[in-house]
């Protein structure tokens, strides 16, 4: 993904205003290679770092390892490392790197590998290490942001989908009906097939539980 392309894909997700890739883009602009990648990189983990202060709640995956009590205390603790400057970006890559039973995102190992590669990347940025790093490189890393960013959703892309449906049947009423589905639906069209066989299956279990209520 060029440069033009990138910017218009963060207005079109509201990152435009993130410092950091602002920042990059100069630099790529001038062709300051090791600083556009490393700052592209750093702007990308403080987005997800935002994604995680701002959850409302606890994950599923704290909950299914211990009592709400526990799980909630265990969050609050983890989460105050994100507040600290020297802490916060190892703080967020644990998050992606942790395995599919505690992942909060329920991240594919697809996207957790192609992480760590882009990471050693970044650490060869950082240290000066003899590492080439063009312009292709940079868009590489832009092209796995765009990829990789409808997953960053907490308890996963698949369960924001079901609590999603589940709300607008058992809360809303039917004027607020259309206007809430059309939201669920252009999510669900945006997932990926395998997530979207997850959600046919939930959509027709639920289906089948009101119709024989």
């Amino acid at each position: 993904m060029d440069a033009k392309n990138f910017k218009i894909w963060l207005t079109e997700n509201d990152m435009d205003n993130n410092e950091l890739f602002r920042e990059s883009l100069k630099c790529y602009s001038i062709n300051a290679n090791r600083a556009s990648y490393l700052l592209s990189y750093l702007g990308f983990l403080d987005y997800i770092k935002n994604l995680i202060i701002q959850f409302d709640g606890v994950p599923n995956s704290y909950k299914e390892e211990s009592s709400d009590e526990c799980a909630q205390s265990k969050w609050k603790k983890r989460k105050e490392n994100l507040y600290i400057d020297s802490k916060w970006e190892e703080q967020v890559i644990g998050y992606i790197l942790e395995n599919d039973k505690s992942n909060i995102f329920r991240l594919k190992n697809e996207i957790i590998k192609e992480f760590e590669t882009k990471r050693i990347i970044r650490n060869a940025c950082a240290h000066n290490k003899k590492r080439p790093v063009t312009t292709s490189t940079i868009e590489d890393l832009w092209d796995f942001i765009v990829y990789s960013n409808p997953y960053f959703v907490i308890n996963g892309t698949d369960e924001l989908f079901k609590e999603n449906l589940q709300k607008i049947l058992d809360f809303l009423s039917f004027k607020d009906y259309k206007e809430e589905i059309k939201v669920v639906y252009n999510y669900y069209s945006k997932l990926q097939n395998n997530e979207r066989e997850k959600c046919f299956d939930f959509l027709l279990k639920l289906l089948e539980e009101k119709i024989t209520e």
